[in-house]
C-alpha cells in the first residue's frame, strides 16, 4: 500500500481507488470493492497496464489510448485530430480558430470544423472560421454591436444595455467588471490591488505602489512582481522592488544592469562604459552633420 501510494504521489498523474475511493482526476468510477481499483477513467486516461487500479494520462490531445505513447492514441479530444497517414493513432492540434477539425487548417477544405470561442463561422470563401472583435468572447458575426453578431463580453469588457456597441471597457483598474467606471470592478487589473475598505461608494481596486507591476497591497513592501526599471529583492521586508540605476532601462541589482536607456551595451553591469560614451557621441557627431 505503501508503494501505491508513493507512486501516485511522484508521478502525479493517478488515481487510485485503493488510495483514494473518491474518483480523483483520472478515474471517472471505482469498482463496487475499491481496493479492486478503477472501472472506468475520465477521457484523456487509461487503465494502466501495470497496475489496473489505477488511470495513467493518455499522450496530449488523446480522448482514449491504450497507454500514455505519442502513438497510441483510438480517438482525439475536441481541438486536436487524428494524425497524417503516417502517424495514424497521434493525434494533433487543430487551427486555434477550430474547435474540431479534422486536418491542420483553417478552411473547411483543409479540416476546420466547429469554430472556437471567439471566432464565428464564415460563410464566405476563405477561412472558416473569422475573429470575433475583440471585446466579445462570442459572437455570429465580426462586429461590435448585438445586431452585428456580438454575443458574450470578453473579459475586461462589460454588457452595454443602451444602444450602440454590446460590451464596453471596463475601468483600468478592473480585471473584469459589471458595470462603468473604478466602483464596478469583478477583480482588480495587474497594477491594482482590492480596496480593503468597507465603506460604500468606494473604488474597487487601488493602484499600487509605482515600483510594483503587481501587488497585494499598498506600499513599496507588497509587491508581487517589480515594475519596469525595478528589480526585486523578495526577502527585504520594507522595499521588494528598488529602483534601477538612473542609466539602465532595466538590471537585476544596483550594479548589474541588463539594458540601458542610450540603448548601448551595459559593460561590467553598469551602463556608462566607454562604450556606451562612444556611441553616444558618434550619434551626436552624426545628427551634427546631418545639420551641416
Amino acid at each position: 500500500m505503501k508503494v501505491i501510494i508513493l507512486i501516485a504521489l511522484i508521478a502525479g498523474i493517478f488515481a487510485n481507488c485503493a488510495v483514494n475511493p473518491t474518483p480523483g482526476p483520472g478515474c471517472k468510477k471505482c469498482k463496487n470493492n475499491v481496493a479492486d481499483g478503477c472501472e472506468e477513467c475520465h477521457d484523456g486516461y487509461h487503465t494502466a497496464t501495470t497496475n489496473a487500479m489505477t488511470c495513467s494520462l493518455c499522450a496530449t490531445g488523446c480522448k482514449e489510448c491504450n497507454n500514455n505513447l505519442l502513438a497510441s492514441c483510438t480517438s482525439c479530444l475536441d481541438g486536436f485530430y487524428r494524425g497524417s497517414p503516417n502517424f495514424p493513432s497521434r493525434c494533433l492540434a487543430c487551427h486555434v480558430s477550430c474547435e474540431t477539425c479534422t486536418g491542420p487548417g483553417a478552411t473547411a477544405d483543409t479540416g476546420c470544423g466547429i469554430c472556437a470561442d471567439g471566432y464565428y463561422d464564415n460563410l464566405s470563401t476563405g477561412n472558416k472560421c473569422l475573429a470575433c472583435h475583440a471585446s466579445c468572447a462570442t459572437c455570429t458575426g465580426p462586429g461590435a454591436t448585438a445586431a452585428t453578431g456580438c454575443g458574450i463580453c470578453a473579459d475586461g469588457y462589460y454588457d452595454n444595455a443602451s444602444t450602440g456597441n454590446k460590451c464596453l471597457a471596463c475601468h483600468a483598474s478592473c480585471e473584469k467588471c459589471d458595470g462603468a467606471g473604478a466602483k464596478a470592478c469583478d477583480g482588480c487589473a495587474d497594477g491594482y490591488y482590492p480596496n480593503p475598505s468597507t465603506a460604500a461608494n468606494v473604488d474597487s481596486c487601488l493602484a499600487c505602489h509605482v515600483s510594483c507591476e503587481k501587488c497585494n497591497g499598498a506600499g513599496a513592501a507588497a509587491c508581487d512582481g517589480c515594475a519596469e526599471g525595478y528589480f526585486s529583492t523578495p526577502t527585504s521586508s520594507t522595499e521588494k522592488c528598488p529602483a534601477c540605476p538612473e542609466e539602465c532601462s532595466a538590471c537585476t541589482g544596483l550594479t548589474a544592469c541588463t539594458a540601458c536607456k542610450d540603448d548601448s551595451t551595459p559593460e561590467n553591469g553598469r551602463c556608462n562604459s566607454f562604450g556606451g560614451y562612444l556611441f553616444s557621441g558618434i550619434a551626436i557627431i552624426f545628427t551634427l552633420l546631418t545639420l551641416i
